[in-house]
């Protein structure tokens, strides 16, 4: 059962579908650049999207284990959230410049430093994740290392493996989403 009273609240259900919307739009932008084999504007607006939708969507996933969840959850969802946000204009940013993601940071300092707090937000949510009990075990260190694995690749230039990582913690949030909307159905225990 999920949440203090086991029922996710109204607005909660609607944080998760828009986690949904943005975390699918995560998977859109890194096929569609798999397929052109490069970033076009539909890849830069995806982007732009996932950023939007997952940052406000992401206080969904930390209401559903709120009941084991501690402040953490809370310390690292606002550093996902707020970070999010600010990458919102970083795809349309690099577009309209005409440079990759990795040289758009590189001329961007503040971008490093955001996409570093963003880092650091995951680390903290996988460890509530973990901690919580309410998600397979397995799931905490996944989004923390896998969040560690996707910042080297995004500063090293990763290329196809990047994307690949990207795709695999996209589906492993969609997961979360998917199993945090079904518990909310579950008989009370």
């Amino acid at each position: 059962m999920l949440s203090g009273s086991g029922k996710l609240g109204e607005r909660m259900r609607y944080f998760l579908y828009t986690a949904f919307i943005g975390y699918f739009s995560w998977i859109g932008s890194e096929v569609a650049e798999l397929w052109a084999n490069g970033y076009t504007p539909l890849v830069f607006v995806l982007t732009a999207i996932y950023h939007l939708l997952a940052g406000i969507g992401i206080w969904g996933l930390h209401a559903a284990q709120m009941r084991g969840a501690d402040k953490l959850s809370a310390i690292g969802t606002v550093l996902i959230s707020l970070s999010f946000l600010v990458l919102v204009y970083f795809p349309i940013g690099a577009m309209q410049a005409g440079l990759t993601p990795q040289d758009y940071a590189f001329a961007n300092p503040l971008f490093q430093l955001v996409g570093t707090i963003n880092i650091a937000g995951f680390i903290l949510f996988g460890v509530a994740i973990y901690r919580a009990g309410v998600f397979s075990k397995w799931v905490g260190p996944v989004i923390a290392i896998g969040n560690i694995l996707f910042a080297v690749l995004l500063a090293t230039g990763g290329g196809k493996l990047l994307n690949f990582v990207s795709i695999g913690l996209a589906m492993i949030i969609l997961w979360m989403i998917k199993f945090a909307l079904s518990q909310e159905h579950a008989p009370a225990e």
